[in-house]
């Protein structure tokens, strides 16, 4: 006798025993065993039974048993007729309404960082469609078992990916072949389906993305985490120990890990944040020039001088109204220039073919992406002064600009001469910012005028398809009365919003004034916070992603500093949700007896949460505001403190 027909013949004792089956097929099942059993007896002399005997009780005991335990269980999970929290009939499943409850024994042990659903499939008359749909981004797997608790198929992140699909799952009976989308269970008609959902990437994706994988989106919430703790881009800093930096080089190194993925995450989170509001986009370029580090530095082409390796930044900041806040990145283009001279000159390229062109696209993206804004009004700097611009302004758009160009207007004369014979609407005063690091802000008192011009498309370099003609309007503020040795300020603001009246004028120029926003940001990633041009990052595609990083973490830091003095924003601007639990321990721990010693900002706003940043940070309350530097230094405690937070809470559930 073989012993896989002795291991047969246990398993069919096991079952006759246990499952008492009333089926036809099992009972079959069963007499056959017997039969082959009582055949080998036959030939085996009297002083082997006992041995038999022996190894028989083992099979029965190794196959058997498990089908006994799983049918116990199967019978716990399907007592019911409607599906419920814990259990459900045949084919159907039920859904875990949250963490696994300590007093569940319905199986040994289940994982508890994890939310699960379950079912029990009956395959024995036909098999099942299972269908399920796209997991938007979550990790989970789906695990198919046999009565043995086998694995014999698994469907997921890891195997199908995040898509939805439709799988057949065929038992044992079925005979018309086996295809791609069929998953067979071969051995027994039950099918346990168990199916789990991380609770720690409930998000699609990080704070940066998902990259095709939980585990790289992890990654990408500690470097951007990790620079804005540090304030720093440099990887040695940002890895804390050797291991810490080889895993963000690889993060950077990785295909999958795209300065798209990044732009398109932050953006969506920006755009949830605008919806509703009246909102301004500022957008700017800037320049991150090596000179004088270039050695070593791949794929880089020619900075703004035309000699010293570097790359450009043209960022979308999207700004509050009404608070003046800070609320995200929009949208960015990073790209670096070829030492190839273009065949044609600038004149007669198209649009398309030139590096203005990011002015134009960047009205389109705000257009597209704040679709649920109340209002959107772009905001560019004299760079932004491109007559296409204006012709193909996105229906819903407003568009304000500082003027460059001396046009020609269409009755002949010239556009900065024409705001002479506008009479004074106003006058008001300007706060303008510090051009750099040492120079003090100042307030400007200034003349407003305004009025409507047409402007011509220009004769040489326009595209022959923007119309000939475009009504505008202009406000000019320009300074009396200014501090001597200062050039006076003089704003020629062009915008495609109506301006009869004096405070429609004054609110050109306050709207303008907030592009400031984003030079503020450019500050916080290059000379005067994270010094973007001295880091050591020597390829170009790992600089952009790193550049990237960087923007997201110093407009991060700057909603905090702006946050400071108060606003109706909300703290989950800057941090999810469940943090806020986190957020509210911490702070209570840091407030004194003294009224100016308390959080006086509404529970969960911003201003709260910077607060409580700068509390950890070092600030006690008195003199100067919060800084960048303190925002920093407070990030690294409330990072650290929240973590230890979350960790506590999860081993109290368990």
């Amino acid at each position: 006798m073989r012993r896989r027909d002795l291991g047969y013949g246990g398993l069919a004792l096991a079952a006759a025993a246990f499952l008492k089956p009333t089926n036809a097929a099992a009972q079959g099942l069963i007499l056959s065993g017997l039969e082959d059993i009582g055949r080998g007896l036959e030939d085996i002399e009297g002083d082997a039974v006992a041995e038999l005997a022996y190894f028989l009780g083992q099979e029965c005991y190794v196959f058997g048993f498990p089908l006994v335990l799983m049918d116990a269980t199967n019978r716990i999970l399907t007592a019911t007729k409607k599906a419920g929290d814990y259990t459900a009939p045949y084919n159907q499943l039920f859904r875990m309404p949250g963490f696994v409850p300590a007093n569940f024994k319905t199986v040994v042990r289940v994982s508890v960082s994890s939310v699960w659903s379950a079912g029990v499939f009956d395959l024995e008359k036909e098999p099942l469609v299972f269908s399920y749909p796209e997991s938007d981004g979550r990790y989970f797997v789906i695990q198919l078992m046999n009565m043995w608790t086998d694995d014999f198929a698994s469907l997921g992140t890891c195997v199908s990916g995040n898509a939805g699909g439709h799988f057949l799952i065929a038992g044992p009976k079925w005979t018309y072949g086996i295809h791609t989308i069929c998953l067979c269970n071969r051995y027994t008609c039950d099918s346990l389906c168990l199916s789990r959902f991380g609770v720690f990437m409930e998000r699609k994706c990080g704070e940066l993305g998902y990259f095709g994988d939980a585990r790289r989106a992890a990654m990408g919430t500690t470097v951007i985490e990790r620079v804005m703790e540090t304030g720093s881009l440099v990887i040695r800093k940002l890895g804390c120990d050797r291991a810490g930096e080889m895993a963000i080089h690889r993060f950077l190194k990785a295909p999958s890990v795209t300065t798209e993925e990044m732009i398109e995450t932050l953006a969506v989170r920006t755009a949830a944040a605008c919806a509703g509001r009246q909102i301004v986009v500022a957008q700017d370029t800037t320049e991150i020039n090596f000179a004088g580090r270039e050695e070593r530095r791949r794929g880089l082409g020619p900075a703004g001088d035309g000699v010293s390796a570097g790359f450009f930044i043209h960022p979308l900041i999207a700004i509050d109204i009404e608070t003046e806040a800070v609320l995200g990145l929009l949208g960015a283009k990073i790209w670096t220039r070829t030492d190839e001279i273009p065949a044609a000159n600038a004149a007669t390229r198209a649009l398309e073919d030139k590096e203005s062109i990011r002015w134009v696209e960047g009205a389109e993206c705000a257009a597209a992406r704040l679709a649920g804004a109340a209002s959107v009004v772009v905001v560019a700097d004299r760079e932004g002064d491109i007559y296409s611009g204006f012709a193909r302004c996105p229906a819903g758009v407003d568009l304000i600009v500082r003027a460059a160009q001396d046009r020609v207007l269409d009755d002949g004369t010239r556009f900065f001469a024409a705001s002479a014979s506008w009479p004074e609407l106003a006058r008001t005063e300007v706060v303008v910012a510090p051009s750099r690091v040492g120079v003090r802000g100042r307030v400007a008192k200034v003349v407003l005028r305004a009025g409507s011009i047409v402007i011509s498309r220009p004769r040489h370099g326009g595209n022959r398809s923007d119309p000939p003609h475009l009504t505008m309007h202009m406000v000019e503020a320009r300074e009396i009365d200014g501090p001597a040795g200062v050039p006076p300020l003089l704003w020629r603001l062009l915008t495609t919003r109506l301006v009869t009246s004096a405070a429609e004028a004054q609110e050109i120029v306050r709207l303008y004034r907030l592009r400031w926003r984003i030079e503020e940001i450019f500050r916080a990633l290059k000379s005067d916070g994270m010094r973007l041009e001295e880091t050591q990052m020597h390829h170009a595609g790992r600089l952009f992603k790193l550049a990237l990083v960087g923007m997201a973490a110093a407009t991060r830091t700057m909603q905090l500093v702006n946050a400071r003095d108060g606003g109706p924003r909300p703290a989950t601007d800057v941090i999810d949700a469940a943090l806020l639990p986190a957020a509210e321990a911490i702070g209570a721990t840091l407030e004194r007896k003294t009224a100016r010693q308390q959080n006086p900002h509404p529970r969960h706003s911003l201003a709260w949460l910077a607060w409580i940043v700068a509390r950890l940070g070092g600030w006690n309350c008195y003199y100067k505001p919060p800084g960048p530097k303190t925002m920093h230094a407070g990030w690294a405690q409330f990072a650290a403190m929240a973590a230890g937070f979350l960790i506590a809470i999860t081993q109290t559930n368990v």
